[in-house]
């Protein structure tokens, strides 16, 4: 398997993988949507709310907050173990408090880390939680846990995870049309995908082109265009919510994979001895 990264920031990562097939394209989705874990609130105790929303409103509101996860976590934490045993301050979990009295908006930003350690402060600080009016106010202790996918979708740090197969596409001869359905055409199209000259079109990008001359609705019919796939190649791409940057989690999720699949060799071995 050969991967190339294509392009990459805090929060989305691109990627082109060659000598594959669609099957581990797939495992390496599910494992990433499922069992990679990463850091939510889960436990909320809440002393006072005068808001207008209920308690357990609030709450849910919290676990859906992308908190920052610490890749040392993921030695440490056991994934069979007892969730509640791992909420304990100390055991890869974060204390946040908060106090807010209105009016205004409480946002996430407004949760404080009972901790000195840099980077734990919420991913995406401008979240709104509640707007509470005059003389209203929110007091709170709120723990995060590690968890996965799996057992909540708070703790799924990728989101928009997804592949395809690298398109192709080839002019093999005339389009067949009129020079008013090629001047329709060059008016259509993407900059980086053809470039019409005349009676000819020259493939600038075969992915942008594939994309438009196969799916775009409106355009003229086209003749002597031929599409397909690259044989084992796959674009890759996936967005996280700010708990694990990109590559945190796809090392994460690819060094999950290898772990089934190494247990599974060992026990085909003693199958077969």
């Amino acid at each position: 398997m050969n991967v190339e990264v294509l392009d990459v920031d805090d929060r989305e990562i691109r990627l082109r993988v060659e000598n594959t097939t669609a099957g581990e394209m797939n495992a390496l989705r599910r494992t990433m949507m499922t069992e990679v874990p990463s850091l939510a609130i889960e436990d909320v105790t809440i002393y006072d709310n005068r808001s207008a929303l209920f308690d357990e409103v609030v709450a849910h509101r919290l676990g859906q907050l992308p908190v920052p996860t610490d890749p040392n976590l993921f030695a440490e934490w056991d994934p069979h173990a007892d969730l509640d045993a791992q909420t304990e301050e100390g055991e890869g979990a974060i204390l946040y408090t908060l106090t807010f009295e209105g009016p205004g908006t409480v946002r996430a930003k407004d949760l404080t880390p009972a901790t000195e350690d840099e980077g734990v402060e919420i991913a995406d600080p401008e979240v709104p939680i509640v707007k509470l009016g005059r003389d209203q106010r929110l007091m709170l202790e709120a723990t995060a846990s590690m968890g996965t996918g799996e057992q909540h979708s708070k703790w799924q740090p990728v989101v928009a995870v997804g592949y395809r197969e690298v398109p192709t596409v080839e002019i093999t001869g005339d389009l067949g049309l009129s020079a008013e359905e090629m001047s329709e055409l060059d008016e259509m199209a993407p900059e980086d995908a053809i470039d019409v000259d005349g009676g000819n079109v020259d493939i600038l990008d075969e992915v942008a082109a594939h994309d438009f001359l196969y799916n775009v609705d409106g355009r003229p019919e086209l003749e002597n265009v031929e599409y397909g796939e690259e044989e084992g190649a796959f674009f890759f791409r996936f967005e996280t919510d700010g708990s694990l940057s990109p590559k945190t989690a796809l090392r994460q999720a690819i060094a999950i994979l290898d772990e089934k699949l190494s247990a599974v060799h060992e026990e085909a071995a003693t199958l077969q001895a």
